[in-house]
């Protein structure tokens, strides 16, 4: 039987045009598969991550190309993440709050055994115990990284030479010369638990939080990964337990925009349960997200024993407000020895003051604007400018205290 000329015509037309034919399959380039090794890691997927990555690097050699030096780093993150999620910690949230990533420290409410954290003008962290006779703080070797350091606190308030903390089965490597940051340091309320985070080869970040203890000759032990839920593929620091408040602290800037991060309120728990590895909310309970999965069912009468801790009112002038290259912490003008540095810190203290003002009218404008007031889009522009040369201010207001001192 002969073909309708009408089907026929159209046979011949998908012939030329190729219409109807099967779709050629599109070649992923490289980067296209890095990113969805990427997508996968903040998916918490390290199995689809690694096949990725193996399929990255096929790409590769394919085309030719020498594989980035980081992708053997990122392959052994991808095992300890693997491993981590077979061991996630069960934490009850009590609360969160969504700061600036310069502002974080102002919501930390301590008691006072669980000791002082504080951050000078130029981000350095330092943390004094509750027994004032140790300062635990961090700063920039001969090669750039930030390694921690700490010194005695003599009865008259004398600081003794800051010397870096030694960790026993560090690795082969000097630690001088490892590539990598440690920051954040916290000594627990026992007085031997320290806590701090790095961007080792053992980190899945970014930062992560570890824990060492002290041993009987001053060093301390090979620092072990806090895991998941503290950790993330983001980056967590300045990790706190509160005994006496019975609640916890730390820092993330997972799930956020740049220039923000979360703090994290959580229960101390009476020992350490795990997520069953069938729990179907395991993810969820490792990225805290959604955090509803983790919520406390107490948290409001937690959250209220907040409430109960006094007030530090020596807290704004208690803090380290700069530390002089070579180790010498600032905490008020009579640390130093210049009288023109001396008048140089006033200025820089009066900067801090106003900038805290600032950042707090900012946050009441954003707030604002959130809520649905665009008006204020005007003046968060400007404020966000003046902050800018405010900051900048408030720097060279720092060199100029260092150099009158030294």
């Amino acid at each position: 039987m002969k073909r309708p000329f009408f089907i026929c015509s159209i046979i011949a037309l998908a012939g030329l045009t190729g219409f109807g034919a099967p779709k050629k399959k599109t070649v992923k380039d490289a980067s296209e598969i890095y990113a969805e090794v990427q997508e996968a890691i903040r998916n918490y997927n390290p199995e689809k991550a690694t096949e990725l990555l193996d399929e990255y690097e096929a790409s590769l050699r394919k085309s030719k190309k020498p594989a980035p030096a980081e992708v053997e780093i990122l392959a052994s993150r991808l095992v300890t993440m693997n491993n981590m999620l077979d061991r996630v910690q069960k934490i009850a949230v009590v609360d969160t709050f969504t700061v600036d990533s310069t502002a974080f420290i102002d919501c930390f409410r301590l008691s006072a055994s669980a000791g002082k954290p504080g951050i000078d003008a130029t981000g350095i962290m330092s943390f004094i115990p509750e027994s004032a006779r140790e300062v635990f703080t961090e700063r920039k070797n001969k090669d750039g990284w930030f390694r921690l350091v700490s010194g005695g606190i003599l009865d008259d308030g004398t600081r003794e030479v800051l010397d870096e903390i030694s960790f026993a089965d560090a690795g082969e490597d000097d630690a001088d010369d490892a590539e990598f940051n440690m920051r954040y340091p916290v000594l627990a309320d026992d007085g031997e638990t320290l806590y701090f985070a790095a961007d080792s080869e053992n980190s899945i970040g970014g930062l992560d939080i570890f824990m060492s203890r002290r041993t009987e000759n001053g060093t301390f032990t090979r620092p072990q990964n806090m895991g998941m839920p503290f950790n993330s593929p983001y980056n967590d620091f300045l990790y706190v337990e509160d005994h006496e408040s019975g609640l916890g602290w730390w820092v993330t800037d997972r799930n956020q925009d740049a220039g923000k991060v979360t703090v994290y309120l959580f229960k101390l728990p009476q020992g350490r349960v795990n997520v069953e590895i069938d729990d179907s909310d395991l993810r969820a309970r490792a990225k805290l997200n959604p955090v509803s999965v983790s919520l406390a069912p107490d948290r409001a009468d937690l959250a209220r024993s907040l409430d109960s801790l006094a007030v530090d009112e020596e807290r704004s002038t208690g803090e380290c407000i700069l530390i002089i290259p070579g180790g010498k912490m600032v905490f008020s003008g009579a640390d130093l020895n210049n009288p023109q540095a001396r008048q140089a810190l006033a200025e820089l203290q009066q900067l801090n003051k106003e900038l805290a003002d600032a950042e707090a009218r900012l946050q009441q404008l954003r707030s604002r604007f959130g809520n649905g007031d665009t008006s204020v889009k005007g003046d968060i522009l400007n404020l966000e400018r003046r902050q800018q040369k405010a900051y900048e201010s408030r720097q060279a207001a720092v060199n100029k205290v260092i150099k009158l001192e030294k």
